[in-house]
């Protein structure tokens, strides 16, 4: 499950990583760990993302194509998505759900 994350696109599609670049000793395109942003992991993909969100671009955090299993949209600021309380409820009841579903 991705909040706002961007993993699809353009990495420097956002507001986020000129920032990622200056607390960190590597750039955005050379995350350590070999991660692949434009792979699709073999399990299930969740994408929460805000047409509000202000600091990532929705295009890249909601994901196009088959790079997401399912998009759920939040109403909420970047930041609002761990932090709101709506929010936290609509993230547990979507853990519930995929729980229950096995």
């Amino acid at each position: 499950m991705t909040m706002g994350s961007p993993f699809s696109g353009d990495i420097h599609a956002n507001h986020a990583w000129r920032i990622y670049e200056a607390i960190n000793s590597h750039k955005v395109t050379e995350i350590p760990g070999g991660i692949d942003f434009h792979t699709k992991p073999p399990v299930r993909t969740l994408a929460l993302w805000s047409p509000l969100d202000g600091v990532v671009l929705p295009s890249t955090s909601a994901g196009s194509g088959n790079d997401a299993d399912e998009r759920i949209e939040m109403p909420v600021t970047h930041m609002a998505f761990a932090a709101s309380k709506s929010a936290v409820k609509q993230v547990v009841a979507v853990l519930a759900r995929e729980l229950a579903a096995g």
